[in-house]
C-alpha cells in the first residue's frame, strides 16, 4: 500500500489494439484509479479514448453511439463520434519520438446502479508545434445503471505501442 493505494492490476501494452483492466472492482473499495505511463501509440498524432464494460453490455464494450456523455477542458472535436467511446484527449496528441501520453482515469463507485462516471487527466505533445504540451482534463459518464466490470484503453487507429496502466483501489 502506498498513502492509501492498493495495486491491484498491472498491464503492458506491446503493440495492443486495446488495453483492458478487468475483474478487479468489487465492494472492497469505493474508488479506483487506473495511472498511465509511457503510453505511445503506432499511428501518432492520434486520438485516445477509453470504453466500459458491464453485465448488461452481454460481454462487449459499449461503443453505441450516444452510450457516452463527455465534458471537457476545451471544446474540440475528437474526430470520431465522442459518444462511442469516452473522448480522453480532445485533439489529436503526438506521442511517438520525443512526447509519450501519461495520466490518470479515476473511476467512482464502480459497483452501484447509478449511471457510470468517470474523471480522467492527460498530459501530450501537440503535434503543430515539437516544443509544447498539451493537457486534456474532463469528466464522462456511461448511460447505464450497472455495474462497471472492466475499462478498455484504445486509439482511434492503430495500437498501443507500449505503456504500462496501473490500477489502484483506493482505501475507504
Amino acid at each position: 500500500d502506498n498513502a492509501g493505494l492498493t495495486l491491484l492490476q498491472t498491464v503492458t501494452a506491446s503493440s495492443s489494439a486495446t488495453v483492458d483492466i478487468t475483474g478487479n472492482f468489487s465492494s472492497t473499495y469505493d474508488n479506483y484509479i487506473i495511472y498511465f505511463n509511457n503510453v505511445r501509440c503506432s499511428n501518432a498524432p492520434e486520438y485516445f479514448g477509453a470504453r466500459i464494460l458491464t453485465p448488461s453490455g452481454g460481454g462487449t464494450y459499449w461503443a453505441d453511439s450516444g452510450s457516452y456523455g463527455t465534458v471537457t477542458s476545451t471544446d474540440a472535436s475528437t474526430g470520431d463520434s465522442q459518444y462511442n467511446r469516452i473522448p480522453l484527449t480532445v485533439s489529436s496528441l503526438e506521442n511517438n519520438g520525443d512526447w509519450d501520453l501519461r495520466g490518470y482515469v479515476n473511476i467512482p463507485y464502480p459497483l452501484t446502479s447509478s449511471y457510470k462516471y468517470i474523471e480522467f487527466m492527460v498530459l501530450a505533445g501537440c503535434p503543430d508545434d515539437s516544443a509544447l504540451m498539451t493537457y486534456s482534463t474532463g469528466a464522462a459518464n456511461l448511460y447505464k445503471n450497472d455495474n462497471l466490470t472492466a475499462i478498455q484503453f484504445l486509439p482511434e487507429t492503430g495500437t498501443i505501442s507500449a505503456g504500462t496502466f496501473k490500477l489502484y483501489g483506493i482505501a475507504k
